[in-house]
């Protein structure tokens, strides 16, 4: 079977509408005809979101550099199938990828009446690539949530990382965590104790008899803040880094430790070498990418207020006081926009470059900035974003993972490199 035959055969199931469209009964059923995709392998358990994006890459990080084979899922891609996947942080091979498919295929064409969807169907390629690679830890990315929630067929779960550095009050993964504890799981990771999230996670765990892990945040101290890096000590070993000055990786580094440390009580080998470097050469994180320094071009996946708070702090910090301020935002949902744009108060802001389907008129916009661009697509974004850096105007753009990797993608296309 060719590549593009198999993105023809998958794109060829319709997609569901809401979480309640998905069966895990249809998807334990092809699981099961397929066997051997749920045999053998740890999982681990991360949110979807910014912090839960970026706490899975490093982890994957992590578990690689301690030498063991590691596939991440993601929630589905806007592109292809393939990008689901990650086996060892590369994108699955071709090959393997067409080999699964035909086993799919011919599987699902036996059963003439099971209607999967096509989130079904990816979840169960992206499992099988995962065994056949041999994986010994899959990590699941994004589904719960936003995402699908497929993860009922892994339990019981070595960890569950809730994330809970920014998570707002009445947060939707809060349920889905909760679930994967009743269902079984080893140990729960988890980060701010202050928020109400935290305090519903920390009582299921107790009715569940669970042990839940806090991150040790007084432990950490900062030794080197650079444009481009990082690098702190925890517990009183030195030499961590993590390529961004982000305040959200920091805190999602900390959950990779406490979750590293998690694995070994369990009799994992993670020697202490493997997690700081494990840190120091994770991609593709998502999160405050500087792609220009003169001007400042930097990407961030943050999308909540709390979020772009924390990452505007950390711009000042870095590219220091600037006078000509464009911001590149993706809009979502209309009814959050003004509140993402409350993190903004009392900054001059030049230009404003919106992302969504919104009308350049719209008077929450304009009471922002009188010079508003709405673009319908990423790639006129990116065409206004390179406009701006050739002006001379420092840009800031930010608005979830898929966001930040599409401009940041489209911007260095623009620039010919």
């Amino acid at each position: 079977m060719k590549y593009a035959n198999s993105l023809k055969y998958i794109n060829s199931f319709e997609m569901a509408d809401k979480l309640s469209d998905i069966s895990t009964k249809r998807v334990r059923k092809l699981c099961e005809d397929l066997g051997r995709v749920n045999v053998g392998s740890r999982f681990i358990v991360v949110p979807s979101g910014c912090a839960g994006h970026a706490t899975a890459v490093m982890l994957e990080s992590v578990i690689k550099k301690a030498g063991y084979r590691v596939g991440r899922i993601t929630s589905e891609s806007d592109f292809e199938s393939r990008s689901m996947v990650y086996l060892d942080g590369e994108l699955a091979d071709i090959e393997d990828y067409n080999k699964c498919v035909a086993e799919i295929k011919g599987i699902v064409s036996k059963e003439v009446d099971a209607n999967y969807l096509r989130q079904e169907i990816c979840f169960a390629l992206s499992l099988l690539l995962c065994q056949l690679n041999g994986c010994e830890f899959i990590i699941l990315e994004a589904l719960s949530g936003e995402g699908y929630s497929f993860d009922a067929l892994c339990a019981p779960y070595e960890l569950v990382i809730a994330p809970t550095v920014y998570s707002k009050d009445g947060n939707e993964e809060t349920k889905h965590i909760c679930d994967a504890i009743k269902r079984g799981v080893r140990e729960v990771v988890s980060g701010n104790q202050k928020s109400s999230v935290y305090g519903v996670i920390s009582n299921a765990c107790m009715l569940a008899g669970v042990r839940i892990n806090v991150t040790a945040k007084p432990t950490l101290q900062i030794k080197e803040t650079t444009a481009r890096r990082v690098v702190f000590s925890y517990a009183d070993r030195d030499g961590y880094v993590i390529k961004s000055p982000s305040h959200i990786l920091r805190d999602c580094a900390m959950l990779v430790i406490e979750s590293a440390l998690a694995l070994r009580r369990d009799g994992i080998k993670m020697p202490w070498g493997s997690i700081a470097l494990g840190l120091e050469n994770a991609q593709n994180t998502g999160c405050f990418d500087m792609l220009s320094i003169s001007p400042a071009v930097l990407v961030d996946c943050a999308s909540q207020k709390q979020e772009l708070e924390s990452v505007i702090e950390t711009f000042e910090e870095t590219v220091g006081s600037f006078s000509r301020l464009t911001i590149c935002i993706k809009a979502g949902d209309k009814s959050e926009l003004p509140c993402q744009l409350s993190a903004f108060e009392g900054r001059k802001i030049e230009r404003l470059i919106v992302c969504g389907d919104l009308d350049e008129d719209d008077v929450s916009l304009k009471s922002v900035c009188a010079d508003v661009s709405v673009c319908g697509t990423v790639k006129l974004a990116a065409k206004h974003v390179h406009k701006a850096s050739m002006e001379n105007l420092t840009v800031l753009c930010v608005g979830g993972v898929a966001f930040a990797a599409e401009i940041k993608n489209e911007f260095i296309r623009l620039m010919g490199l």
